[in-house]
């Protein structure tokens, strides 16, 4: 489980803060882009949703990127559950909107490798796998005023992970500044085989 904001190289950032983007000639404006996980063992009632959401109050662009674990038909799902209800309707009160187009993000691992003794997904038949247990629980939600300026796919590589990676790009300029905070991952020393 995990999830990750990847930003192109020249986009300044900085970490629990929010960049600052210049809108045409008016007054730069804050955009908050959030990076989210929701356990799926515990329900999340409407006042949890909210309190969540009120940390958003105070910007005008809003990006939350997630695995939610919620299940609601409005965005692809086979059934509403509690917490999907509660997190729709969330949404709605926040005027908000999730930009999903209504595939599914994650694909419950099925057929075994004898192997290696795990359980893994051949990505090349998903679509041939008749039991395979899939959801879109991985949503991008964004403010009204990015609403147009927004476009979300899924990623062809699922890269060894139950979930397919999901892409939010944004169509916006902005004056270049100088990075506020910069950390690179030197990718060749990590250890993959943990």
């Amino acid at each position: 489980m995990g999830v990750a904001i990847i930003l192109k190289e020249n986009i300044p950032f900085k970490i629990e803060h929010s960049i600052q983007l210049q809108n045409n000639n008016e007054q730069p404006e804050s955009l908050l882009i959030i990076s989210a996980y929701r356990s799926p063992h515990n329900h999340t009632t409407s006042s949890e949703w909210q309190k969540f959401f009120n940390t958003c109050k105070d910007y005008k662009h809003i990006i939350i990127g997630g695995d939610f674990n919620a299940h609601h038909l409005s965005w692809g799902a086979k059934k509403n559950t509690p917490t999907g209800s509660a997190l729709s309707e969330t949404i709605i009160e926040y005027d908000l909107s999730i930009i999903n187009d209504g595939s599914h993000t994650y694909f419950e691992p099925i057929i075994p490798d004898i192997d290696s003794q795990i359980l893994t997904l051949d990505t090349q038949s998903i679509d041939n796998l008749e039991d395979t247990t899939s959801s879109p629980l991985d949503l991008t939600i964004v403010s009204t005023s990015l609403l147009g300026l927004t476009s979300w796919s899924t990623f062809p590589d699922k890269m060894h992970s139950d979930h397919i990676p999901v892409t939010t790009t944004i169509q916006l300029s902005f004056n270049k500044t100088p990075p506020l905070f910069t950390h690179k991952l030197n990718l060749k020393k990590t250890n993959w085989d943990l």
